[in-house]
């Protein structure tokens, strides 16, 4: 045996041990992770729907469910049995993806176990299990595509009736009614038709049929005629379907814990307070919902994930104080968005919001000043916000000390005082970005102290052509006194952005480059990764590309041109 293919058995021998090791309820969940394609990307947050809808998870020792989901999520990842993919500042793994090999392992034990059937082509067709539980149908191709139809590609001896699971990832043209599959637990649907199969419409009426149905995912759904009415199905968890609206009768549904609609679908219907179970919102318009259905937000207590949008608020009949009045209810919150609400509206009057708070974006409304209020949001861990002016007794010390706070992002208006970023601040920040609408009177309304943001790795600083230049007609200390003495730990990226045009803009580039040389010889801990600079097309030169690079010792300059 050579020895790449000795190599290669010892892999397979360590992957086999390490499944062999595993704990019964993690054998499980690593199987199922063969549903997915080759390559595929898993997003963490439905894969946990899935297992619990598969009954996979069971609460132990008082836990809520979602919460043991996610730790043998975790515990698969700790084991090196899936490669994370996308990592937040705080750690937490939010896609991934399987091995090829460990892929290999996981097909071999569920044909051993009849576990998961996955189709590729038309020898899986024909090797087919009897007795199917757990089927994926992933890029047949349009020659096949009509897999599940029964005429002649389905050998006439397997039976579908006790399918508990279907996902279909390819172009189909037909599939056979729903109402025969009376077990399943589990419908993913993906379609995407194009050619000859552009304007066939696959008939989905009857899912509302499948009582036992927890999980429901559906994309394309131009392609597809689906229910009006899904009342029947009393024990689904997951509705996440690309439709442009809601079935009016969801709010009937005592299981509903997970609600994510397409872009055209933004009006709930009336009784959204009934839908108790509900932790995850993807999208509730405030335009488009009743106030009648803001009020009943707040009875939500159950919810974990919430995203307001608007492009058309106009805060009629005291809206604002009743969202605020549902926003404080929702004891559980812990990720809050606000996104495209227009117009500038103002937060102020929002006092409180769940201390159980992990990720709060803010940034398409804004507050006179910081909330004091947000220093008690120990779990916080990325913050957006804008603010219209930013004051010296209280600008950032009711976010310095926030334990957890890993990513923030400010929007400011103005600020008529000195901004201080002292030493020990921000003690775990990784990554900071600062936007500022007006030019500043003086640079010195921004600095950054020695010992300032320890852990910092990526920082982004906007202002106008203005500021910059007046930023480096101070030695552009706000770059450098961060990476002072060495105490910090190096940046890996840091972003300098000008989009606006402006007279004196034609010397920003040379006093940008004099700046970063000037530095040359000084005791200071420059980064060693990229600085990437955005500058107005405005600059009396011409690039040979999108970008020029300039090298300062370890430190690479990136400069390209922005947009006015």
């Amino acid at each position: 045996m050579s020895g790449g293919n000795l190599n290669l058995q010892g892999m397979r021998e360590i992957l086999n041990l390490s499944y062999r090791n595993l704990p019964s309820h993690l054998k499980t969940c690593l199987l199922y992770l063969g549903m997915y394609p080759e390559d595929y990307t898993i997003r963490k947050s439905m894969l946990l729907c899935r297992w619990i809808a598969e009954g996979f998870v069971t609460k132990s020792n008082g836990e809520d469910v979602w919460e043991d989901a996610s730790r043998y999520f975790n515990e698969l990842v700790n084991r090196s049995l899936v490669q994370p993919l996308y990592i937040d500042d705080d750690g937490s793994v939010r896609r991934c993806k399987i091995h090829d090999m460990m892929l290999d392992l996981i097909m071999c034990k569920s044909a051993e176990e009849n576990f998961i059937t996955a189709v590729y082509d038309q020898s899986g067709i024909t090797g087919l299990h009897q007795k199917v539980r757990r089927l994926s149908v992933c890029g047949i191709g349009e020659e096949h595509s009509t897999i599940l139809a029964g005429e002649g590609l389905l050998p006439k001896n397997i039976s579908l009736s006790q399918l508990r699971t279907l996902v279909i990832h390819q172009e189909v043209n037909y599939i056979p009614p729903l109402s025969g599959f009376k077990f399943l637990r589990v419908l993913e649907v993906s379609i995407y038709p194009g050619g000859a199969i552009e304007n066939i419409k696959i008939d989905l009426t009857e899912l509302c049929k499948l009582h036992l149905l927890r999980y429901m995912k559906i994309r394309g759904c131009q392609s597809c005629q689906l229910p009006t009415q899904i009342r029947e199905l009393q024990h689904l968890e997951t509705y996440d379907i690309d439709g442009d609206r809601i079935p009016s009768d969801i709010v009937h549904l005592p299981c509903l814990s997970y609600l994510r609609a397409g872009e055209g679908a933004n009006e709930l219907p009336d009784g959204v307070s009934n839908m108790k179970s509900l932790r995850y919102l993807w999208k509730f318009d405030l335009h488009d919902n009743s106030k009648e259905s803001i009020r009943g937000l707040g009875e939500l207590t159950n919810l974990t994930f919430l995203k307001l949008t608007n492009n058309n608020w106009n805060d009629e009949q005291g809206t604002r104080e009743l969202l605020f009045s549902s926003l404080g209810k929702l004891c559980n919150l812990k990720h809050l968005a606000v996104e495209h609400v227009l117009g500038g509206h103002r937060f102020d009057g929002l006092s409180t919001l769940s201390p159980c708070l992990e990720t709060l974006h803010l940034t398409s409304c804004w507050f006179s000043r910081v909330p004091n209020w947000m220093s008690g949001l120990r779990n916080l861990c990325e913050l957006s916000i804008g603010v219209g002016n930013l004051h010296e007794n209280d600008a950032l010390a009711s976010l310095a000390e926030l334990p957890s706070l890993f990513n923030l992002t400010l929007y400011i208006g103005s600020s008529e005082e000195m901004i201080v970023v002292y030493p020990s601040a921000f003690p775990v920040l990784k990554a900071f970005a600062f936007y500022c609408a007006r030019s500043w009177s003086s640079y010195a309304h921004l600095t950054f102290q020695v010992g300032a943001m320890p852990k910092l790795r990526r920082l982004h600083l906007d202002f106008s052509v203005d500021g910059w230049n007046k930023c480096l007609s101070c030695g552009g200390s706000i770059l450098t006194s961060v990476w002072m003495d060495g105490t910090n730990t190096r940046p890996c990226l840091w972003g300098l952005n000008t989009c606006r045009r402006s007279k004196g803009s034609a010397s920003l580039l040379s006093a940008s480059v004099s700046m970063f040389r000037s530095q040359k010889g000084k005791k200071w801990n420059p980064p060693s990764g990229v600085l990437r600079a955005r500058f107005p097309a405005v600059l009396p030169f011409q690039f040979t590309g999108t970008t020029m690079i300039m090298s300062f010792g370890d430190m690479r300059l990136m400069l390209g041109h922005g947009h006015s």
